[in-house]
């Protein structure tokens, strides 16, 4: 531990003195990664990045967000300024990756960070996007809006259509988290829920005949 400190404090001082956003997100992911949670590392992590987040693009975003909900620490300020240029950068036309949108969605609601909740940024991203979500970003979107409690209609309705033709690569977990996330939100009527349903019995079939 002391000689990866050391080693990540000299990186961590050569990303300040480069202005390389890039490698403070990087090294936030690896410590989370490993599921190290070195709070005078992360503190001055995130000091370093608030410096420097109007340079981050949509991955360095995510990525430092999703380390810091890994490692459950709830860093208001920098939560706050990450959410504030996540939502610039989408509407700014700049292109943000599914995987980045649903991971930093993750975040925040694992984070119970509600300031700026996973439907807002989503919205701003187009229905497209939102589909080219491999199932577990899906599921996360899902879960998010649930979790948060939030009115996000429109991106359920983009989650159920990407969801639905897919449900077959979900796994159970991912599965029962979607089924969760309607039922949470009252969408207890939507058509994907008997869509899961339908899968879960096939899957259960499934495991009938592997016994």
């Amino acid at each position: 531990m002391i000689l990866c400190w050391s080693a990540s404090r000299r990186s961590l001082c050569a990303a300040r003195e480069t202005s390389s956003d890039l490698r403070i997100s990087r090294i936030a992911w690896a410590f989370a990664t490993l599921n190290v949670g070195d709070r005078p590392l992360l503190d001055a992590l995130s000091t370093a990045a608030l410096e420097q987040l109007h340079q981050f693009n949509a991955q360095d975003l995510a990525n430092t967000a999703w380390a810091f909900a890994t490692l459950g620490v709830s860093d208001i300020p920098l939560l706050a300024s990450v959410s504030v240029v996540f939502q610039r950068t989408v509407e700014g036309g700049v292109r943000v990756a599914s995987q980045d949108l649903s991971n930093i969605a993750w975040s925040m609601a694992t984070l119970m960070f509600s300031e700026m909740p996973p439907t807002s940024m989503a919205a701003r991203c187009s229905c497209e996007k939102i589909s080219e979500s491999i199932p577990r970003g899906l599921n996360n979107l899902a879960w998010s809006c649930a979790t948060l409690v939030t009115d996000g209609a429109a991106v359920m309705a983009s989650v159920a259509t990407a969801s639905s033709p897919r449900l077959a690569n979900f796994t159970d977990q991912d599965m029962a988290n979607t089924a969760w996330a309607y039922a949470t939100l009252e969408y207890t009527q939507h058509p994907l829920l008997k869509a899961v349903a339908a899968e879960a019995l096939l899957k259960m079939d499934g495991w009938g005949a592997a016994a």
